[in-house]
């Protein structure tokens, strides 16, 4: 595996990971130069020094180049509220689009991408529980995958914005399926898979009542029933072939602070399966590199605190 580089010990704020041309990669942000950087994670060794826990504001969505925007924090402020400081969440345009289908008030940045067309979808993960969500067209695959779902289906296409989260909003008030998934559990669900089988048989029963909604809308204006599958990136295979009896471990130690370094073999969503030395025999780990968000960090060839592991006796 590639090497990750000594870096200047001034760090990089950790925005999490992102995916662009369906691999995951580490978004950062360069303290003292706001340049961003992506770092590839597949088949590659991450070393990483949390310099400052934090965790930091990662800013706001706002108006730029007549569209939205992620902008930096203006005070490099810690956050207060969920991943932002109050200030940001004040600023923040995006938080209008929840409520944008029922007559909120609407930016004219926010407007503009709610004017292009989205997809709505059945994500199903991996421990066979399903939530629908929307994509905007130009994320329609990129959404999917940071969602590290097992299995996933787009079951309408709308004109706008708006339209998909009326559809949403149908589906789970008729249908019964939520619209989130917190990160603790998605992780959750991947170091315990379900069989196979039961993921795709939720999914196909998710699928089939969101479609029956939609079906039930019968106006192109607001939605184009879709059965569309979305498939999975080859970079979260590892994590559905093969998974040990009793699941995958947890890495054991806390990504907040201190030195990390490990190899990594899959990621899914914000998810890495990753080894912690190189031989075919070591353990793989699952790493919730998503608690990376918000941290400062520094890269180099840094390693995580000795780890014993306890085999299981059955």
């Amino acid at each position: 595996m590639t090497e990750t580089e000594p870096e200047p010990a001034s760090g990089y704020l950790c925005h999490g990971v992102s995916w662009s041309a369906r691999r995951p990669e580490l978004d950062l942000v360069d303290v003292d130069s706001g340049r961003g950087r992506q770092v590839p994670l597949l088949g590659r060794r991450l070393g990483i020094r949390v310099v400052a826990s934090g965790p930091f504001c990662l800013g706001y969505a706002g108006a730029a180049d007549n569209g939205l925007a992620q902008l930096s924090c203006p005070r490099r402020a810690y956050a207060t509220s969920g991943q932002q400081c109050e200030e940001c969440v004040a600023r923040d345009q995006f938080r209008f689009a929840h409520h944008a289908h029922l007559g909120g008030y609407v930016p004219d940045a926010l407007a503009a991408y709610l004017a292009r067309s989205h997809w709505v979808y059945v994500a199903t993960f991996a421990d066979a529980t399903s939530k629908v969500g929307t994509a905007s067209d130009g994320r329609k695959t990129s959404r999917l995958d940071e969602q590290g779902a097992a299995a996933a289906t787009y079951v309408a296409h709308a004109p706008d914005g708006r339209a998909a989260r009326i559809v949403e909003d149908l589906v789970t008030e008729r249908a019964g399926i939520a619209q989130t998934k917190r990160r603790p559990a998605k992780v959750a669900a991947l170091e315990r898979p379900a069989p196979a089988r039961a993921v795709e048989a939720e999914h196909r029963d998710a699928v089939q009542q969101a479609r029956e909604v939609v079906a039930a809308v019968r106006d192109a204006r607001v939605a184009v029933p879709s059965n569309d599958r979305w498939v999975r990136p080859a970079a979260a295979a590892v994590f559905f072939v093969d998974a040990p009896i009793g699941g995958w471990r947890p890495y054991p130690h806390d990504l907040g602070s201190g030195d990390h370094g490990f190899g990594v073999d899959g990621v899914a969503g914000s998810t890495a399966l990753a080894r912690l030395r190189e031989s075919a025999d070591a353990v793989p780990y699952v790493v919730d590199l998503g608690g990376l968000a918000g941290r400062r960090i520094a890269l180099g060839p840094y390693e995580s605190p000795n780890t014993p592991v306890q085999m299981s006796l059955f």
